[in-house]
């Protein structure tokens, strides 16, 4: 049963998402999720191997991810404030990595899914629920200056939480299912790159793919007034089965051994040796905050 509205427009779990009233079609549980109210199960007849990962084997799932936060960085400053402040591999343009933000002292203050979109833009995604913290720090070393020079000036930086809908399509089918909305030049990004691709001709998105599992996982962005009815037609598919974000947190926790430990509000310090097994930071050291890790790694 969804949650009560109020006049307001936001349920009693936080604010409503554009998909609420698909979500609640399906007889989802509602509740609070990051920073509104979210699908937190729907009750769906078991499939494959009765699990979410046997979906993953058999089909794939699919997720609303409203909520998280999105942060776009442009201008000429960002080709050299997104190595500074991400760091993971420097991305060229089209690539996509989770890499870690480090605040001066080496504490985390978030692991985001970033993606170079152009030669002057980055774009970071926090769905762990420290996108305040990112967006505070990211703001902060933005305004930096240093004897009266301020070294990203110029940059540009935006929230676009609201501006676009997030979908996750993930599992062994989602290719070939997300495969049959495109054609022509509009080819789907590898693992690890983003692309624009015009679903159907006329959906304009921002698609990411990052494999968890071994299984093609795609993040596709995309504009309010569309998410309704592309929505409703990837759920037009056997193969696909609407997934709740506890189901979804628990898999992608389990594919990231790393992700488990963001889910904290307090203070996090993750070791250099973690971060650098799993390539969230480069061993070159020239980022903000890889000082403080070096240093917190040989006390």
């Amino acid at each position: 049963m969804s949650a009560p509205v109020s006049p307001s427009g936001d349920t009693a779990c936080g604010k409503r998402g554009v998909l609420h009233d698909e979500h609640a079609l399906l007889g989802a549980r509602i509740g609070t999720w990051l920073k509104g109210a979210a699908p937190l199960s729907y009750p769906m007849p078991p499939q494959a191997g009765d699990t979410a990962l046997g979906d993953l084997e058999a089909g794939c799932v699919l997720t609303d991810v409203s909520g998280i936060t999105m942060l776009y960085m442009s201008g000429e400053a960002a080709t050299s404030f997104g190595p500074a402040v991400f760091g993971g591999r420097v991305l060229g343009v089209g690539e996509c990595a989770f890499e870690a933000s480090l605040v001066g002292d080496g504490c985390v203050a978030s692991i985001p899914l970033v993606a170079r979109t152009g030669d002057t833009e980055y774009l970071a995604m926090d769905a762990c629920g420290r996108g305040d913290t990112l967006s505070a720090w990211l703001s902060f070393v933005s305004g930096v200056e240093q004897g009266g020079f301020r070294p990203y000036e110029g940059l540009e930086t935006e929230d676009v939480s609201e501006r676009l809908v997030p979908l996750v399509l993930w599992g062994s089918a989602a290719k070939s299912v997300l495969g049959d909305y495109v054609s022509g030049d509009d080819a789907l990004p590898d693992n690890g790159r983003v692309t624009s691709p015009m679903l159907d001709g006329r959906i304009a998105t921002i698609t990411l793919r990052t494999d968890l599992h071994d299984r093609p996982c795609y993040l596709v962005l995309v504009p309010p007034a569309f998410a309704r009815v592309l929505w409703r037609s990837l759920l037009s598919f056997e193969s696909v089965r609407p997934l709740g974000v506890e189901d979804l947190s628990k898999l992608v926790t389990s594919a990231l051994p790393w992700a488990e430990s963001l889910g904290s509000s307090d203070r996090i310090e993750l070791s250099a040796d973690l971060l650098l097994e799993h390539g969230l930071v480069r061993d070159t050291g020239d980022f903000v905050g890889a000082r403080g890790l070096r240093g917190a790694s040989a006390s």
